[in-house]
């Protein structure tokens, strides 16, 4: 509480300097290596010199590097590379120092032109080409990004709000929609018997618009900017007691931890904060489509809504950009993938990232360890001979090398075997339809099930 404290005052003052990143919100330590590396890049462009002193503080940041080569343990894990995870947070990186002008390497990054550096690509910082290139491939604007000009409210501030998310005790599953109702109604009487009102679709006209596209939903229509929602909000200074009803629990939790990282909790509680101490609001979660008639007629405008041509011209939060990151970056490590046909696990995990079902696992940490090498495609018994400097195990009733495939699939002299546990023809439908159990049932009967 008193670090919280300490940390509003020192920040709501200016009172640090610009240079200072680490250990504070919205800088980190990747802001001096984008300025420097900017710095030597002009330098060498201009034929000019850089005076750079460090100081080397022993073991204060103990980290250690692990990165793997094999692309494959990547795809069964499911977790893109560290170079996709670069792009990915330099993605985040450079959305976010969009949105905040006033930090000490914004200039470094967006207002050093290119032509400053000469016509040799090293010379460049590679972090502005390399993620500028990125933006363009994505088709990502840099110019629809708003500034995040919101001063964080006072931690130690009382605020007029409660939050009444008591409908959730209630399961869905067993709860009739008339119980549903009938709670509703005795909540809202509950209050009712103050000075209020309840506020479900922006009364006194209905509110609805298609927000701007890829913009998030969370609170932003009354919250942000001088949207038409807050503009209501406001209207709420007229009424001692204000009661807001919403089905989006997750916002309506946000506010009651007052988690003022999101930004449009801080707009929310910045916009409260200057109402007068006598105007008390409240928030209560009330279930989608249960019959509520307030909250059927707010889904019914913004199903409307969507058929209106989206706010093109409107700035947006680099957060709400993350998803079409995402989305992109997947469909990058999608084509490296593709491209990588001859590897052992494609033809068993054609889609990278995909989650495959895999039943009966965690019989045993020597079950999944053979099925992990199994669908990746290197065991003891088939690639050994690489550690022992042999020739390729060979399977001369078929004339053709020991692989996994071989194994589980293709060997004739197996069938019978094969058809007591599965009849599948390819690995593909093999992990997918086979119990794991089956698999190993299979391998023990052959006797080389303690060679994966």
């Amino acid at each position: 509480m008193v670090n919280d404290r300490l940390v509003h005052v020192l920040e709501s003052r200016n009172l640090l300097s610009n240079a200072q990143c680490g250990f504070r919100k919205d800088h980190s330590t990747l802001d001096h290596l984008v300025t420097l590396e900017t710095s030597i890049k002009k330098a060498f462009a201009r034929k000019k010199q850089v005076l750079a002193v460090f100081f080397d503080l022993e073991k204060a940041y103990d980290t250690t590097q692990r990165t793997t080569p094999i692309k494959s343990l990547y795809a069964e894990a499911g977790e893109p590379s560290l170079e996709h995870w670069r792009m990915k947070l330099a993605f985040n990186y450079v959305l976010k120092l969009k949105s905040l002008p006033r930090k000490l390497c914004h200039d470094a990054v967006f207002e050093a032109p290119l032509s400053d550096f000469s016509a040799d690509t090293k010379s460049e910082p590679k972090l502005v080409a390399n993620t500028f290139e990125h933006f363009k491939n994505a088709n990502i604007s840099l110019n629809i990004i708003d500034n995040l000009n919101v001063q964080c409210p006072t931690p130690w501030e009382e605020h007029n709000i409660n939050v009444d998310i008591s409908l959730t005790k209630q399961n869905r599953e067993n709860t009739s929609e008339v119980a549903y109702q009938k709670e509703f109604f005795r909540i809202k009487e509950k209050f009712s018997k103050g000075c209020g009102r309840g506020l479900f679709s922006g009364t006194p006209r209905p509110l609805e618009g298609k927000l701007p596209e890829r913009q998030g939903i969370c609170l932003q229509s009354c919250t942000r900017g001088n949207s038409p929602g807050l503009a209501e909000i406001k209207k709420l200074t007229k009424y001692h007691k204000n009661f807001i009803y919403s089905d989006s629990l997750s916002a309506l939790q946000a506010i009651q931890s007052k988690n003022f990282k999101v930004i449009d909790i801080s707009c929310l509680y910045n916009s409260i904060q200057k109402f007068p101490p006598y105007v008390h609001i409240s928030f209560v979660w009330i279930p989608a489509h249960v019959g509520i008639q307030g909250n059927e007629n707010v889904d019914k405008l913004a199903k409307a809504a969507l058929n209106r041509a989206s706010c093109s011209g409107k700035l947006i939060y680099w957060s709400d950009l993350k998803s079409k990151i995402n989305t992109f970056i997947n469909s990058v490590w999608q084509k490296n993938w593709d491209a990588e046909g001859a590897n052992k696990l494609h033809e068993v995990l054609p889609n990278s990232g995909e989650d495959l079902h895999r039943r009966g696992e965690g019989a045993g940490r020597k079950r999944e360890t053979a099925m992990c090498r199994l669908r990746v495609g290197h065991t003891w018994l088939t690639q050994s001979y690489l550690l022992k400097n042999e020739e390729k195990p060979f399977c001369y009733a078929c004339d053709s090398l020991y692989t996994v495939q071989h194994i589980l699939i293709e060997c004739p002299d197996f069938q019978d075997t094969r058809r007591k546990y599965f009849s599948v023809t390819d690995l593909y439908r093999l992990f997918r339809d086979v119990n794991p159990s089956g698999i190993v049932g299979y391998l023990k009967d052959l006797g080389v099930y303690g060679n994966i």
